[in-house]
């Protein structure tokens, strides 16, 4: 019959064969936080014998900041009868570093066959590298960051996405989405974005626009699934490029391809598309299109004497005072050289001449121009026009040469196509 002792004993060499066959570090402690025993992986993992560590006690091998949450730990686990605590820490290895390890500690204390402690210590360093890559990557991203979980809930934003919430003084983790200021202009999108995602597993990106400040800013954004351990949607991950320059340059190319340089007015071809417009609503409204064709009497003169930068400042003084002289709706355009074109809607001949007149008017006055006084009188040609009547090329075309006739009586005058004489009545003298 086999004697107690030899039992125990034999008891023990068996947990022994059983540890030294585990990956982990396993090590048993008294009520007293005193090492008891700890299985040969330290060797493997740490870098020194097991030996060293036994009579001493846990807080002697704890990172000192990580030393509160172990001991607080333990002495909640040993009050607690057979209970389960879980805390990361940092153990210290022979080779001078510090390694994470998840330490998960079981009160077997009132096991009468072990009357410990037993804490298994699983090595995270891989994990813990791979994760601080992975943050310091997302820190370092120009890009703004931000893990929302399953209830729009921010969990993670990088120094960029908190850079850009400094506006309105908002740390964005622990903010639900519809609870930040910066996104409420585009919360049905990305709202709409983190359902797709959640629901459908599948990588979605949007375009969005936020005022941020005084600056409007656009974002393309992209938005991943995170996987949990189950398989299943735990979170998503946006990532949001900034836009703003491409969206600003792609703005500026759109209006020089329809503006003129000089004096940002609209050109030939946004001309012609609003005139055709312009005839089409003419159409439903039982109204009448009526085109002014501006050419300047003194430009060359100006340009002779003054030089063409001077030219160029009359040119653009001309272009703001026939703006000005305009209505909301009408177009104001540079068809070309010193020749402008005012689109606008009328409901007859005589209204169309009461344009003129302002027109022609607004220009009879002196222009400043680098200092001296410069006159910048004008022909005006008038056409008018409805839809299924003429086109808008056509009707540009009337304009001029009704302008040509001003011209040939003398210029500085108005004449109306289909006019036998001068169409400078009401508001000429204004």
């Amino acid at each position: 019959m086999a004697q107690p002792g030899a039992s125990r004993g034999r008891d023990r060499d068996w947990f022994a064969a059983m540890l030294e066959g585990s990956p982990h570090i396993t090590a048993v402690v008294g009520a007293d936080a005193r090492v008891l025993y700890l299985s040969p992986t330290v060797v493997d993992l740490m870098g020194f014998d097991p030996e060293v560590a036994v009579g001493s006690s846990l807080a002697d091998w704890v990172h000192p900041d990580d030393l509160p949450a172990v001991t607080g730990a333990f002495a909640e686990l040993v009050a607690e009868p057979g209970g389960v605590r879980r805390v990361e820490a940092r153990l210290p290895h022979a080779g001078g570093e510090w390694r994470w390890v998840e330490a998960v500690g079981h009160n077997r204390l009132d096991d009468a066959r072990i009357g410990a402690v037993v804490i298994h210590y699983r090595d995270l360093s891989a994990e813990r590298s791979a994760e601080e890559r992975f943050r310091t990557l997302m820190e370092s991203s120009p890009d703004a960051i931000v893990v929302f979980d399953r209830t729009h809930r921010v969990t993670f934003a990088n120094s960029t996405a908190l850079a850009l919430a400094r506006p309105v003084d908002l740390d964005l983790v622990g903010f639900r989405l519809p609870d930040i200021p910066v996104v409420r202009q585009a919360i049905v999108e990305v709202e709409t974005a983190l359902r797709a995602v959640l629901e459908a597993g599948e990588t979605t990106e949007r375009e969005i626009m936020l005022e941020l400040g005084s600056r409007v800013r656009w974002f393309h954004v992209s938005y991943a699934p995170v996987l949990g351990p189950d398989g299943g949607v735990e979170s998503v991950l946006s990532v949001a490029r900034d836009t703003t320059r491409h969206k600003e340059r792609e703005a500026r190319l759109a209006h020089r391809a329809l503006h003129d340089e000089l004096t940002g007015l609209p050109n030939r071809v946004l001309l012609f598309d609003r005139l055709s417009q312009l005839l089409a609503r003419t159409a439903r409204a039982g109204t009448m299109a009526a085109v002014l064709f501006v050419d300047l009497d003194g430009l060359k003169t100006v340009n002779d004497t003054l030089g063409h930068a001077a030219g160029d400042e009359l040119l653009q003084a001309v272009a703001a005072r026939l703006d000005a002289a305009s209505r909301p709706a009408d177009t104001v355009g540079r068809f070309g050289g010193d020749e402008f074109v005012v689109c606008c809607e009328v409901a007859d001949e005589r209204a169309a001449d009461e344009v003129a007149g302002r027109v022609w008017a607004e220009l009879r006055h002196p222009v400043p121009v680098q200092g001296r006084e410069v006159e910048a009188t004008a022909s005006v040609g008038v056409a008018l026009g409805s839809a299924g009547e003429v086109a808008a090329a056509e009707l540009i075309a009337r304009a001029d040469r009704a302008m040509y006739e001003a011209k040939r009586a003398g210029g500085g005058e108005i004449r109306r196509f289909g006019s036998p004489g001068p169409a400078r009545q009401a508001g000429a003298e204004t």
